[in-house]
């Protein structure tokens, strides 16, 4: 097993471990995980799971109202996730998308080639990558891994991927290095694992620094040095 492969499958073994399957997208529908994957974009998904619910409480979780509905009333529904008249209209867009080109049904939009459907729902303005990976693999179950910050989090700190790595390599690498395609559930955040299951415990792998931690340390030792100061290069002087 090469390198990355066997480290990747020791890292999920042991989250899979500490918190067994997620069950996720939590979503009723394939629609409602659809618009919760636009919703859900730079907000934490608590925020978007109640525009969700506000949707759900007003009967819009439905393509095709969705399609004609006014961007205005929309927005004033999906306030809870943020940037909600931007949102409005990537979902107007969308719901109209939906309708129109996979009859508003969950199956012929998943009967499309993975690459095809990837390519035609990146073209909706406003959707990026990690958000239609998400509609691929959560509501139309295609085998894509769907990359977001704890991903690069994780992954970057223990020196399996660069930190600045584009989105589309750390897709790749995981695509090409996984067991089973669309095996592997979304990462939990890593400031959520409990104890006894931190990642440090995975044999053979340690986590590198985290950038600055260091400075920082040498800012705290320096500070306990009256009249002293750190410079750029990590030296504490003596300001007398």
């Amino acid at each position: 097993m090469a390198p990355f492969t066997n480290a990747l499958s020791r890292i999920y073994d042991t989250l899979f471990a500490a918190f067994g399957h997620q069950h996720w997208w939590p979503a009723e529908t394939a629609f409602e995980t659809m618009i919760g994957a636009i919703l859900t974009q730079n907000v934490s998904w608590t925020n978007a799971a109640r525009a969700v619910r506000n949707l759900e409480g007003a009967g819009m979780l439905d393509p095709r109202l969705l399609a004609k509905t006014d961007p205005g009333e929309i927005a004033r529904l999906i306030v809870p996730s943020r940037f909600y008249n931007q949102k409005a209209e990537r979902i107007r867009e969308f719901a109209r998308v939906y309708v129109a080109e996979f009859e508003g049904d969950p199956a012929v939009m998943a009967a499309v080639e993975t690459s095809a459907l990837r390519e035609r729902l990146l073209a909706v303005r406003g959707l990026g990558k990690e958000t239609v990976d998400s509609i691929l693999l959560y509501a139309c179950g295609k085998p894509v891994f769907v990359v977001d910050a704890y991903t690069r989090r994780i992954f970057s700190r223990y020196g399996l991927l660069a930190a600045d790595a584009s989105y589309d390599r750390m897709q790749r690498l995981f695509a090409e290095n996984l067991p089973r395609p669309g095996t592997l559930q979304r990462l939990p955040r890593p400031d959520r694992l409990p104890r006894k299951h931190r990642l440090q415990e995975v044999a053979a792998l340690r986590p590198l620094p985290h950038p600055g931690g260091r400075r920082r340390a040498q800012v705290r030792r320096c500070a306990g040095v009256t009249g002293s100061a750190l410079t750029s290069s990590g030296r504490c002087l003596s300001r007398s």
